[in-house]
């Protein structure tokens, strides 16, 4: 075949290798384009989809708009070398297809890679952990970003009975499971799986980096790294997490970036009574705060990261969280969520936070800016 691949990032570039290891002439186009019209007479896939010409033992696949990574990292670790994790964790599909032969794919799938109706990718089981507004400057509209992540739907489909929106998902063969928290949603859906695939294996609940992180305590004050916290209902689950496990501690919010075309009343309108105090930083600030005036707490605008930390420290007396959950996109100011969280968790760690000892504060020279090559 003679193939034309739009984009080369890491997906593109192993699209590439995999179409050229099978012979068909390749051709990259890596510059920016607003729109791609397609001929009738030409075949449009996506790199997902194209992984899987290669044929695999079984396909578990795992979206939703929390919790995907997490869930999938935990069934790779379970199934040991049973299983190739690949897709939107960070693996291309197309880099491992030459694995799947004996293996059961684990593979993450987020919304934009099903923007294309799948013809190969066909999972044995799915999984869709939850489904809230997110990503709608892509999608358009929030039935679109529904029918997306609906797109995943296999033989058997294990769909969390607790979200509102999957319970309304029309999918053959469901099998249905919930929880009183993310945490408990995320284990209950592994266990699922593991259920329908045999497997009988007791495994503990691993917390990723940058998903409510402890990072230091001092004094009074614990910090704690949410970074990848990029949608409302995401923030609103740690500080729901924090009303439970810390009891009495007031929590001092750090939130903005990128909105995503996220309605955030939604947030100011159920945000436990634990959150007291609210600094926001990047693009979304005018947004943020024109919903915050719902909002019975205290609002502050920041300019940098740094200053957020330092005043979110400073704020509030007695026991206290002070926790990044930003509920929007980080590339405004940072490389992706995870530079964000290595960014907060330096100023963290750097800073000698002398005011949290009745003291003036030891000024802390490193700007966001010369973080930026973490």
């Amino acid at each position: 075949m003679k193939v034309l691949i739009l984009g080369g990032g890491v997906s593109g570039k192993s699209a590439k290798d995999y179409l050229e290891k099978r012979g068909d002439d390749v051709v990259m186009f890596d510059q920016h384009i607003d729109m791609c019209v397609v001929s009738p007479g030409i075949q449009v896939t996506s790199e997902l989809d194209l992984g899987f010409l290669s044929k695999c033992k079984k396909v578990v696949a795992v979206t939703g708009t929390n919790g995907k990574t997490t869930v999938v990292t935990m069934l790779h670790e379970i199934l040991g070398d049973k299983s190739v994790l690949c897709g939107n964790v960070g693996t291309p599909v197309t880099a491992v297809a030459d694995q799947f032969k004996d293996k059961i794919a684990i593979v993450e799938v987020s919304s934009f890679q099903l923007e294309i109706p799948p013809r190969n990718f066909k999972p044995d089981i799915s999984v869709i952990l939850n489904i809230t507004q997110d990503h709608l400057e892509r999608h358009g509209t929030m039935q679109e970003y529904i029918n997306c992540k609906s797109r995943i739907a296999g033989e058997v489909n294990v769909v969390n009975s607790d979200d509102p929106i999957c319970r309304q998902l029309d999918l053959p063969n469901t099998v249905w499971f919930g929880g009183a928290t993310h945490i408990e949603q995320n284990t209950n859906a592994v266990k699922a799986v593991l259920e329908l695939l045999g497997v009988k294996k007791k495994f503990e609940y691993k917390r990723l980096p940058h998903r409510i992180e402890h990072i230091r305590t001092l004094n009074d004050v614990e910090f704690y790294d949410d970074s990848k916290a990029t949608n409302v209902s995401s923030t609103l689950a740690a500080c729901r997490l924090f009303e439970k496990s810390h009891a009495g501690h007031d929590v001092n919010l750090i939130l903005g970036g990128l909105a995503k075309g996220q309605d955030f009343s939604e947030l100011f309108a159920k945000l436990p009574s634990n959150v007291k105090n609210i600094f926001v930083i990047g693009d979304a600030t005018k947004e943020i705060l024109k919903s915050a005036k719902t909002w019975n707490g205290k609002t502050l605008q920041c300019q940098t990261m740094d200053a957020a930390i330092i005043k979110a420290a400073q704020t509030g007396t007695g026991k206290r969280i002070v926790l990044l959950s930003p509920a929007c996109a980080s590339f405004d100011m940072f490389k992706n969520y995870a530079h964000r969280g290595e960014v907060f968790k330096a100023i963290v760690a750097d800073y000698s936070f002398q005011h949290l000892r009745q003291s003036q504060p030891k000024p802390y020279k490193r700007q966001v800016t010369s973080l930026r090559n973490l």
